[in-house]
């Protein structure tokens, strides 16, 4: 049997697009419930292992050599696709830094521990510095208290017990092995950086807002060239790409609107009528904003 396209899946990620046709609504609504399972299933692991699962990302998606190592080269990669500026003599300086057996290649290890220390911000270690044990890179409780009262000016017992818990909660992965709770300098930066130090009241992350005026008195949400998975001129369009800026709350979407070849109208980035980017169907993003443009 065809799959029948009425029963598909479009799962973007990264400005890339896989579709799933199903054979019918059962095995449709199976693909469904699994991806759904599997995406609050990796939320969890991305919320309790932080930093620790993201160096493990780049490790895996890194150019590697034969054996498995990276290069100078391959790092000075990484740090370009990361964002961080650096020159050749920084990336040098770093890589011999970390390169313990004098390779000329680093292993998971030597890069976890590179990117770990990339990783924390420097006025946060500056704090770490002051606050941990003094003759290990740890800091404990008595010393996450002082920090509390001391930088943070926190005053209320039940608040410092309230961060305690939180500090005692962070993952094994950034703590000394042991009965006592010593976190690690990452560790640390990952607590004061991380949602159970949000700079937004928890309260304020779902809508407590008067959502009944009319629509003129609200700031709306807004995406632009929302079908485009990549650029303006050869980029192509993806019903998907409706559905993801739909779940991330903007709720004014741009559909570019031409006459299509079959009569029906599609969608594709164009000027004057020349297509530039790759089509998509009218009616299938119209259905694609009435089931989750209102969830």
């Amino acid at each position: 049997n065809k799959a029948d396209k009425s029963h598909s899946i479009e799962i973007v990620a990264t400005g890339r697009v896989l579709h799933v046709a199903c054979r019918d609504e059962k095995e449709w609504r199976l693909w469904m419930k699994g991806l759904l399972l599997y995406h609050d299933m990796a939320l969890g692991q991305l919320a309790s292992e932080g930093a620790s699962d993201f160096v493990s990302a780049q490790w895996h998606a890194v150019e590697k050599d034969a054996d498995g190592k990276i290069d100078q080269r391959h790092l000075h990669g990484l740090l370009r696709k990361l964002n961080i500026q650096a020159d050749g003599r920084y990336v040098e300086e770093l890589f011999q830094t970390h390169d313990t057996e004098n390779s000329g290649r680093l292993g998971f290890t030597e890069f976890r521990e590179m990117l770990n220390e990339l990783l924390v911000r420097p006025d946060v270690d500056y704090y770490f510095t002051v606050y941990k044990l003094p003759h290990e890179d740890f800091i404990d409780e008595q010393g996450y208290r002082r920090f509390l009262r001391e930088v943070q000016k926190v005053t209320s017992e039940a608040e410092v017990e309230e961060e305690l818990a939180s500090f005692c909660s962070v993952d094994e992965a950034f703590r000394k092995p042991g009965p006592t709770v010593m976190v690690s300098s990452l560790g640390f930066d990952n607590l004061l950086c991380g949602e159970a130090n949000s700079l937004m009241a928890p309260h304020r992350m779902k809508v407590h807002q008067d959502m009944s005026l009319p629509l003129c008195n609200y700031w709306v949400k807004s995406s632009h060239n929302t079908y485009l998975c990549g650029d303006q001129v050869v980029g192509k369009s993806a019903v998907g790409q409706y559905i993801d800026a739909l779940l991330r709350g903007c709720r004014c979407v741009e559909l570019d609107c031409w006459d299509g070849s079959d009569g029906e109208p599609s969608l594709f980035h164009g000027v004057g009528g020349y297509q530039l980017t790759s089509r998509i169907k009218f009616k299938d993003v119209i259905q694609a904003c009435k089931d989750y443009g209102f969830q």
